[in-house]
């Protein structure tokens, strides 16, 4: 019993370590599991780590040796759209602030590299894992700095153990720590949180060093994610009122006059760049990428099954809650937060493509984690003296990270699209973890139209499975498939008069048309009497009648309207309901 105690007190104070710990080995298990050391630089991230090789190997601040890397690793980053052609020349579209805090990992693995022989053109084995690395350790340093700023608020050590655990596994925060570690948001995680923290010690202690150490990061926050810089209006949140601020700040012009300074210091960085590719000292990098600020996407934002951040973080309204005890300690502290998170949800939801590409659930939330623990440090204040609701909370916990990982296993796996889901698509694969779901929601022939969605897979005599390749150039239904996963699923539809359709992976139809030879191919785009077949049950078999009369049957491993009877195993199929 004083062991388990030891551990669970151990557990709680070193909290922040153990999340390195686990999220460094989810890390490596998946990028081992699934052989993709070659890809933790990818995506965005292509064009975030570019300015590292690009000044400390080639020299090359316009970025023509990408050209090379392209051909080497076939990674077509040049051409791709990370250089954008803008009306004053091509630059990198992606900001210099994350190749800041990759750097002192890009040199571990630069040395590494050359001690072991390697190739040093910046993108083999050890650079890609240390950027991996890179992603654990400032989602710890951020759990750190967010440990520190909730406990100020008079939050227990459990307490505060347990909420970023909660934040960290229960959110998408984790994800993009590990899985996704190429983007931004694990850093501007670690980044905000510091600065909360800074603003906090600087009311508290009344130091000039905080306000400076405020305007420096601000100046990061704007280099990894500009957008971001919204968090300074979170700075008078850790004052009691207005006034106190406004007297405060009266006192400080020379200060803000260095914080200035500092923070002009800071983004310089991103503008000697720009200057380097272009002559021009500011450029629109996104070019045609930008805001449409009178059409925000609210709902689709916070409520969508496509990116919903209710939906694939739940968590984060639980946290919501804790706004209604803030307004009842402090009315201007809860404006000030409650103005934050609409100014801030307004701007994430009026960027163009709202969906942001390639993510799951909504990336741009995950920069404020820190704020959602701080919500969460509120809400366990504001019920400390209800049993039942802590209980409720502590014992949902496990569901709400659960879910979490669920999502993130499902994405990983390509079960969740990443970028296509719907309604249907989402509850088709709601808890699925099989690896007959990979690529299913990627689909939109299987859930277009009215159709209601039954997916299903067919097994035939030869005990394989039939398949809609796309790679088959004739369209030919093959049979010739160990495993059912999406090009092996249809979905079959009642399309009247005891008969039945079966819809491909591209929303094409399974076909017996009389012109294609009784051959059955999937080529046709409507719903017509070729595309029918009646579905007799035979115990657990099904044999399929087409329209012309004759039975579906077996010839190699292709499939023939062309049986005048069910004679032998070849015009028996099984059906398997996904």
């Amino acid at each position: 019993m004083n062991t388990l105690k030891a551990i669970f007190e151990f557990s709680v104070k070193y909290v922040c370590e153990l999340v390195l710990l686990i999220c460094l080995v989810i890390t490596f298990y998946q990028q081992i599991n699934n052989d993709k050391w070659k890809q933790i630089i990818r995506s965005d991230g292509l064009g975030y780590y570019a300015y590292l090789p690009a000044v400390f190997i080639y020299h090359d601040c316009k970025f023509e040796f990408l050209k090379e890397i392209d051909k080497n690793y076939n990674m077509n980053q040049y051409s791709g759209g990370m250089i954008k052609s803008t009306p004053l020349g091509k630059v990198n579209k992606f900001y210099v602030g994350l190749s800041i805090f990759w750097l002192p990992f890009f040199w571990l693995a630069h040395l590494f590299t050359l001690f072991s022989g390697g190739v040093t053109d910046g993108y083999t084995y050890y650079y890609q894992i240390f950027i991996a690395i890179a992603a654990n350790f400032y989602l710890w340093l951020g759990c750190k700095f967010t440990r520190r700023l909730i406990i100020k608020y008079a939050v227990s050590e459990k307490i505060s153990a347990f909420i970023i655990l909660l934040i960290v596994f229960g959110t998408n925060l984790s994800h993009y720590a590990t899985y996704d570690s190429n983007g931004t948001h694990v850093y501007s995680f670690a980044a905000i949180a510091a600065f909360l923290l800074s603003s906090h010690s600087f009311f508290e202690h009344q130091k000039s060093k905080y306000l400076y150490w405020c305007a420096f990061l601000i100046g990061i926050i704007f280099l990894l994610r500009p957008s971001n810089i919204l968090v300074i209006i979170l700075f008078p949140f850790f004052t009691t009122s207005l006034y106190t601020f406004i007297t405060c700040i009266k006192s400080l012009k020379k200060e803000i006059a260095i914080c200035f300074l500092i923070f002009l210091i800071t983004i310089v960085l991103q503008f000697i760049f720009y200057f380097l590719q272009t002559g021009h000292f500011i450029v629109w990098s996104y070019d045609d990428e930008t805001f449409n600020f009178s059409k925000p996407e609210f709902l689709n934002v916070l409520f969508s099954y496509r990116k919903g951040l209710f939906i694939y973080a739940p968590l984060i309204l639980v946290s919501l809650s804790g706004l209604y005890f803030l307004f009842k300690k402090n009315k201007f502290q809860f404006s000030v937060l409650l103005f934050f998170l609409l100014i801030s949800c307004y701007i994430i939801s009026s960027w163009w493509c709202w969906s942001y590409g390639c993510c799951l659930g909504q990336r741009s939330f995950v920069d404020y984690s820190a704020i959602f623990a701080l919500l969460f440090s509120f809400l366990f204040l504001g019920i400390s003296k209800s049993n039942y609701l802590k209980a409720l909370l502590l014992g949902s916990a496990p569901l709400f990270i659960f879910y979490s990982m669920m999502l993130s296993f499902q994405f990983e796996h390509n079960i969740i699209s990443w970028d296509e889901m719907n309604k249907e698509k989402f509850w088709a694969v709601f808890m699925k973890t099989g690896a007959e779901y990979e690529g299913l929601t990627s689909s939109k022939g299987l859930f277009s139209g009215n159709d209601e969605y039954h997916p299903v897979s067919i097994k035939a005599a030869n005990n394989l499975f039939l398949c809609a390749d796309e790679f088959v150039s004739d369209q030919f239904i093959m049979v010739n498939r160990n495993a059912s996963q999406a090009w092996e699923t249809f979905n079959l539809i009642n399309a009247g008069d005891n008969k039945v359709a079966f819809k491909t992976y591209r929303g094409n139809y399974i076909s017996a048309r009389l012109d294609s030879g009784s051959v059955i191919k999937y080529s046709v785009n409507k719903l017509n009497n070729w595309e029918t077949f009646e579905m007799i049950p035979f115990g657990d078999k099904i044999a399929l009648k087409a329209c012309n009369g004759k039975y579906v049957s077996l010839n190699g491993d292709r499939l023939f309207a062309n049986s005048d009877c069910l004679s032998g195993s070849n015009c028996f199929f099984t059906l398997g309901v996904k």
